[in-house]
């Protein structure tokens, strides 16, 4: 459950700029848990939900500018960003036996990223090409590390490296094209490209210096860097919006849409298990934009937006390798499927 606060800015400029130059600023808070970050480390064999878990949903902030150069060309470039470096003392112990007592700095990297896009109207451009519009807006991707250097106590002094990647979510670029037919009916459709070939690991990087043999124990602590294996996918949308205006001047528009958005994760016939699969995207929407309600009158028309959507988890069914341990959780087969239902509403105030 979260929030969302936006502010939308048209700046008073004279001359070219008059009416051209618009900022933005948002802010995204998660009202169910105020902290700025949650680390998990999952085991290499634990059942994951990496994709679905990799989003900032804890504090997220935006800043936009668009300026429209032409009839024909708009452009808009953006920053977003998750908490900065944020470092902390930590104490405590590792493993359920309580062996190993740890005390280090742990560091959080946040990062700024970028976006920008590009909005051609083709009716700035011919009245034959009036309705049509095409888009190309490009996103960065968007990671946050944790790394914990720290001391071991284990009768002599040991020195261990932990480190993970905790949120990511790849670069993409999207391609777009609209028509609006007698400013009512607006039907869109896009194509994104999303880079998951470049996901580094879910897991942790676990790293023990300053010993010349390992122990007993010790030693399944340490761990190599893990691939993967993301591949590329693109992702098709399509949507519609059809705005009518009734008597009393109240403008609606209904909307609809639906993507079909491929998993990158690779069959996970290994030890890993990593769970994701195929999945339908389909969604509904209603806003509506009034001057007044109950006898009062607006200085400036509210709208209120509402959306639903159902997100459908293909059923993907994974049998392990023959020579996969039989403690694995995900030994002999494991099944992944079912829905994600989403819900939310947004309010505009005009000033």
């Amino acid at each position: 459950l979260g929030a969302l606060f936006g502010l939308k800015l048209g700046l008073p400029f004279g001359s070219f700029l008059r009416e051209r130059l618009v900022l933005g600023l948002s802010a995204f808070i998660n009202v169910e848990d105020l902290s700025l970050s949650t680390i998990k480390v999952p085991r290499r064999t634990a059942p994951t939900f990496v994709n679905y878990e990799s989003h900032l949903e804890r504090l997220l902030l935006n800043l936009g500018a668009g300026i429209k150069l032409h009839d024909a060309l708009t452009i808009g470039v953006g920053i977003f960003v998750h908490p900065f470096e944020s470092p902390n003392n930590i104490a405590g112990v590792i493993g359920p036996s309580r062996t190993f007592e740890v005390t280090g700095d742990l560091s959080l990297e946040g990062k700024f990223f970028i976006l920008g896009g590009v909005v051609v109207n083709g009716g700035g451009i011919s009245p034959a090409l009036d309705g049509w519009r095409l888009g190309v807006v490009y996103r960065d991707k968007t990671s946050q590390h944790f790394a914990l250097p720290a001391a071991l106590n284990l009768g002599f002094p040991a020195d261990l490296d932990l480190r993970s990647q905790l949120v990511y979510t790849p670069q993409e670029v999207s391609f777009g094209l609209a028509y609006t037919w007698e400013k009512r009916l607006t039907l869109e459709a896009d194509l994104t490209w999303r880079d998951w070939s470049e996901f580094p690991s879910p897991y942790a990087t676990v790293g023990l210096r300053s010993l010349d043999v390992l122990l007993p124990g010790v030693a399944d602590l340490v761990s190599a860097p893990y691939d993967p294996g993301y591949h590329d996918v693109w992702v098709p949308r399509f949507g519609a919006e059809y705005e009518i205006e009734d008597a009393d001047h109240w403008r609606w528009a209904l909307r609809g849409g639906y993507a079909f958005i491929p998993t990158p994760v690779p069959n996970q016939r290994g030890e890993t298990n990593i769970a994701d699969s195929d999945k339908h995207y389909v969604s509904v929407g209603l806003g509506v934009t009034a001057p007044g309600w109950l006898g009062f009158t607006f200085p400036r028309p509210v709208t209120l937006e509402g959306y639903f959507s159902v997100t459908h988890y293909e059923k993907r069914d994974t049998p392990k390798n023959v020579d996969v341990a039989a403690s694995n959780p995900g030994f002999p087969r494991y099944r992944v499927g079912g829905r994600l239902l989403a819900i939310g509403a947004q309010l505009t105030f005009r000033f």
